[in-house]
């Protein structure tokens, strides 16, 4: 399945800021994508790629599906539980070593 390229550099620095400005740390300070809309006039799928974008150039973002649903800044104490995830995923990822007395013995 092929996934759309996207052009992050179309995007003007003053939508990012704007972006950035309104997230705040926290998982209960999660603002709602919806707000951020209204806020900067942005539209839905712009703010989608802004948070994207945001977050490959190592902002810690989190977002929440569950009340209060929105986007948050992560703080060091764990907030970020989709990152404790991935780090969980790849350690069961890691090849693990041959049995001995394998075939080729």
């Amino acid at each position: 399945m092929d996934q759309t390229a996207f052009n992050f550099d179309s995007i003007p620095p003053s939508d990012e800021a704007a972006v950035l400005a309104l997230l705040r740390e926290g998982r209960r300070a999660a603002v709602s994508s919806t707000e951020i809309e209204r806020v900067t006039g942005l539209k839905p799928r712009r703010v989608q790629q802004i948070i994207r974008k945001l977050r490959l150039e190592g902002h810690s973002i989190g977002s929440a599906t569950q009340e209060p649903m929105g986007y948050y800044i992560t703080d060091e104490q764990g907030d970020n539980v989709r990152e404790t995830g991935w780090r969980r995923l790849e350690r069961g990822a890691r090849p693990s070593r041959p049995p001995s007395g394998g075939l080729d013995e």
